[in-house]
């Protein structure tokens, strides 16, 4: 690398870093890619989620998780080809993982041997949870609501069996049931 110090018109020098030419090969500085987004969320028992990024001057990757993560059986990722952008880099993640925040970095390299580290995280979610309660008697044609306790993040999209959905789900109440008969509802999917 050529590092130099020149001075501008205020007076003022300016630090720059000059490409290099290595083996015939131009290196323009040091690789670098931009990330769509460095925080990744998959909920407990998905396998796989993407950095995806949109410009790259790099050719390969590496990924290498921290102890935290490769205790819960994240597996560090050896030099590979990086794919012209736009495009994404494959994250796996152990179906296993218990819920929380995992730390990884990216490092991408250029032919010259030059690289450049960037952190991401992966945050586990625990799967989410949700119970039935209330028995109502009502008259024929009436509305019926029932109580719902649910964990973790909302809104929820939940079914139940007579194929009623609650899309977007953030309270606690399922209104709007109207049932003909004597009717056992339970959730079909949450």
């Amino acid at each position: 690398r050529v590092y130099g110090l020149s001075s501008g018109t205020s007076g003022k020098g300016d630090l720059f870093l000059r490409d290099v030419i290595v083996d015939g090969e131009v290196c323009a500085n040091v690789p670098v890619i931009a990330l769509d987004d460095n925080s990744l969320q998959v909920c407990r028992g998905v396998t796989g989620t993407a950095l995806t990024y949109m410009t790259e001057s790099a050719d390969s990757y590496a990924i290498n998780f921290d102890l935290a993560a490769e205790g819960q059986g994240f597996v560090d990722v050896g030099s590979m080809s990086l794919n012209a952008a736009p495009s994404s880099i494959p994250v796996t993640v152990p179906a296993g993982a218990a819920p929380g925040v995992y730390n990884g970095t990216l490092t991408v390299s250029n032919t010259c041997g030059f690289s450049s580290d960037y952190a991401f995280t992966v945050e586990v979610w625990a799967l989410p949870t949700a119970v039935l309660s209330g028995d109502q008697t009502i008259c024929n044609e009436d509305v019926a609501a029932l109580t719902v306790g649910l964990t973790g993040a909302s809104p929820w999209n939940l079914t139940l069996s007579d194929a009623t959905n609650y899309p977007g789900l953030v309270g606690s109440t399922l209104g709007g049931l109207t049932p003909n008969a004597t009717t056992v509802y339970t959730i079909t999917s949450l």
